[in-house]
C-alpha cells in the first residue's frame, strides 16, 4: 500500500508541476502579446502625429534632460567642493 500511495502522491506531484508550467507560459505569453501591442500602438500614434506635436514633444522631452542636467552638475560640483 507505501507503494501505491508513494506512487500517487508522485503523479500528483508531476501532474501540479505541469499544471503550474503552463500556467507560467501562458502568463508569460499573454505578457509578449501585450507589450507586442502596445509597441505597434505606440509607433503607429508616432507615425500617425504631426510635425509640430513631434517638435512640440521633443522640445518639452529636452527641457526635463537639461533640467536633469543641470541637477546632476550641482550635484557633481557640491562633491567636488566637499571633498577639497
Amino acid at each position: 500500500m507505501a507503494s501505491t500511495s508513494t506512487r500517487s502522491n508522485t503523479r500528483l506531484g508531476i501532474l501540479a508541476i505541469g499544471v503550474a508550467v503552463i500556467a507560467a507560459s501562458g502568463a508569460l505569453a499573454g505578457a509578449v502579446y501585450r507589450t507586442d501591442s502596445q509597441k505597434q500602438q505606440t509607433a503607429q500614434q508616432f507615425r500617425q502625429e504631426s510635425t509640430a506635436d513631434k517638435i512640440a514633444r521633443l522640445q518639452k522631452t529636452r527641457k526635463v534632460l537639461v533640467a536633469r542636467r543641470n541637477e546632476i552638475a550641482s550635484k557633481i560640483e557640491g562633491l567636488e567642493i566637499h571633498q577639497q
